[in-house]
């Protein structure tokens, strides 16, 4: 399974999307299936579903204007990094989710927006930058 999400990350880096989408696919179908028979708990395997959700979400569903495959994948994403106490990432993909419902006309929640950004600028991660140019955007 590793191997998949590894190769994955190869792909998506070389701009071969379609075929870290595939496999992406497949390590969320494996977790989604060790999940049902309730054998999915190392945190590197909920991980690694996690960033698989969420590849998907940002390498096709929004690319495709997708918004409710975008939505819930990227919810499954932020609910997984949750619940193995990765922040940072969950605030990114929460801070995705918003700029997907954005994108899909809907109104977004400016005030959590605000807190995903000032949370990501305290951590030092890099990503604040993209929470905070949606920020921007809102005007808020």
């Amino acid at each position: 399974m590793f191997g998949y999400w590894e190769w994955a990350g190869v792909c998506e880096r070389v701009g071969e999307h379609d075929e870290a989408v595939g496999l992406y696919g497949t390590v969320v179908e494996l977790f989604e299936t060790a999940s049902d028979e309730g054998v999915a708990t190392q945190p590197s395997f909920v991980s690694m579903a996690a960033k698989s959700y969420e590849s998907i979400a940002r390498l096709r569903d929004i690319r495709d204007g997708n918004w409710s495959a975008a939505e819930r994948r990227l919810r499954a994403a932020v609910d997984l990094y949750t619940r193995v106490g990765q922040g940072a990432d969950a605030a990114d993909a929460e801070v995705s989710l918003n700029l997907a419902v954005r994108r899909s006309g809907r109104p977004t929640d400016t005030h959590r927006i605000q807190e995903l950004c000032a949370l990501l600028e305290q951590l030092g991660d890099p990503r604040a930058v993209r929470a905070r140019d949606l920020v921007n955007e809102l005007g808020t």
